[in-house]
């Protein structure tokens, strides 16, 4: 194997991992906002946008 194939592995490897980390702190994050009742903000177009924690959405996360 290639020092760029097995970097390239590496590279992809890290990078699902790091999606299915980010992936669990959105999970975890709306959970807290859910329990606590407490509006998630985000900046949309701009604009600070309150979201209601009865709005959120828990995501669909594929387990690979």
């Amino acid at each position: 194997m290639k020092k760029s194939e097995n970097e390239s592995e590496n590279f992809a490897m890290l990078e699902k991992k790091l999606v299915k980390a980010m992936n669990l702190v959105y999970v975890n994050l709306i959970k807290f906002k859910k329990e606590k009742n407490s509006p998630l903000v985000v900046m949309r177009e701009g604009k600070i946008v309150h979201i209601k924690a009865e709005d959120l959405e828990m995501p669909l996360i594929k387990n690979d």
